[in-house]
């Protein structure tokens, strides 16, 4: 019996020689396998290791350059790299907001967002105007994987007839996902008692939409500009520019107020009779949060075309998303009334009470301050409401309406174009109806009181 144990303990030793001594001069391009139990030796080689385990305690990828020889085993030390995958592409949707395609509606894009790692997203949402990018919106929130997302085009943006699509892309941080895009949404009419109206000339509104020249040679889409912005993030926008004139047009591009926030490539141009290019220009955000607005203004020889244009800077960390909005009614009024805006708060990330500083503003785009107003409410997840702006100081001219939230560690701002018109203006155009309607009237009552006396007068 004893004979038995010393004959297995030498052929176990002769094993184990034999196998040390093989793995002297081991080399491999590629070992695949579950566990690895080798010395390797001084001539070990391997450009990729991939295991599952090794001794029970390594998992993952390990590369070889980081291999340690110690007692035989393999040693992955800080090599172990999990990978990290894109997120998935999102399939976001487009609709109105009471699902009739009215102008007067505001355009939500939505989608739900996902990550097969779990990874929190941050997310690029693009507004597409007749296949034209009008509006890019960068919304870094660290949302988490699984989120219902929407964002908002107010309605000031669209006009009858626009087609409008969104396109969403997805970062965690590493990688992007692709852009998915969602199907087209067409604008039929203004409103549901209005008919579409025969397009071309000027249109209105606080943003978007096209505007013309009054001597009809150049149009430009937008019309306004609107965008927001965060402190240190760069971005590109695009304007578009048609010739609708009967000659060739020179171009020159001016900036009121927007100098070191708007730059263009090139300042001067050359439009041929119908022909359209579209510009593209860097937007850099000032390094103080706030609401910025200028103009960007286009001369034709002796025409000018002025493009208003604000930036909503937040700071570079954000935890409330916000948005202000005014009625289709409060958008042109007159010298006097007061401006009515629906202001929406919404906290991102950590949901909890928390006091806030508010602070509305009125101004104008050369910079002109001429309101100013803080107060301090309490938000939780959601707050929305309405506050009403005193117009009484302002000529007729065009203005923003703007909000400010003000918390520990960051801002968030938001704003909105109105119109302020000449109350002399719709007067006299109210005294020329009632004194037509008057003359009209007097006219009626001549030729009943001229019939009623020749009916006297008629001979028996």
């Amino acid at each position: 019996m004893k004979f038995s144990i010393n004959v297995y303990l030498l052929f176990l030793g002769v094993f184990l020689f034999v196998t040390l001594i093989s793995a002297l001069n081991t080399n491999s391009s590629n070992y695949t396998t579950d566990i690895i139990l080798s010395r390797g030796g001084t001539n070990t080689s391997s450009d990729n290791y991939i295991t599952s385990a090794i001794i029970g305690t390594i998992t993952g990828e390990i590369s070889s350059s980081l291999y340690q020889q110690y007692i035989g085993f393999f040693f992955g030390e800080l090599a172990v790299s999990a990978g990290n995958t894109a997120p998935d592409t999102p399939p976001p949707s487009i609709n109105s907001t009471a699902g009739n395609n009215y102008a007067n509606q505001n355009l939500n894009c939505f989608a739900t967002i996902t990550d097969s790692n779990s990874d929190l997203l941050n997310v690029t949402v693009e507004w597409y105007k007749n296949s034209v990018v009008i509006l890019a919106i960068d919304y870094n929130n660290s949302y988490s994987s699984g989120t219902s997302f929407n964002s908002v085009l107010y309605s000031g943006n669209t006009s009858v007839e626009d087609v409008w699509k969104c396109g969403v892309r997805l970062y965690d941080g590493q990688d992007y996902s692709e852009w998915g895009n969602s199907s087209t949404l067409t604008i039929v009419a203004e409103t549901a008692e209005e008919e579409p109206p025969v397009t071309g000339g000027s249109t209105g509104g606080g943003g978007g939409g096209v505007v013309v020249s009054k001597l009809l040679r150049l149009k430009v889409i937008p019309e306004s500009i609107n965008i927001p912005g965060a402190v240190g993030i760069n971005r590109s926008e695009k304007i578009s520019l048609e010739n609708i004139g009967d000659s060739v047009l020179n171009v020159e591009i001016n900036l009121v107020n927007l100098q070191g926030i708007v730059s263009f490539r090139e300042t001067n141009l050359s439009l041929k009779i119908g022909e359209t290019k579209v510009l593209e220009y860097r937007v850099t955000p000032p390094n103080e949060p706030g609401i910025y607005a200028g103009k960007i203004v286009f001369s034709t020889g002796n025409e000018k075309l002025e493009v208003p244009f604000a930036l909503n800077v937040r700071s570079k960390t954000s935890l409330f998303d916000i948005s202000i909005d005014i009625p289709d009614e409060y958008k042109s009024i007159r010298i006097g009334e007061k401006v009515k805006g629906q202001i929406t708060l919404i906290q991102a990330g950590l949901k909890e009470e928390v006091d806030v500083s508010v602070v509305y503003v009125i101004k104008d785009f050369e910079g002109e301050v001429y309101f100013d107003k803080t107060e301090t409410i309490m938000v939780f997840d959601q707050k929305i409401y309405e506050y009403f702006f005193p117009t009484q100081d302002l000529l007729p001219g065009d203005y923003l309406i703007g909000v400010e939230v003000i918390y520990a560690g960051g801002v968030a701002t938001a704003s909105h174009q109105f119109k302020v018109e000449d109350v002399g203006e719709k007067r006299s155009y109210f005294i020329l109806i009632v004194e037509l309607f008057l003359v009209i009237c007097i006219f009626i009552t001549l030729i009943f009181l001229v019939k009623k006396y020749k009916k006297k007068k008629k001979p028996l």
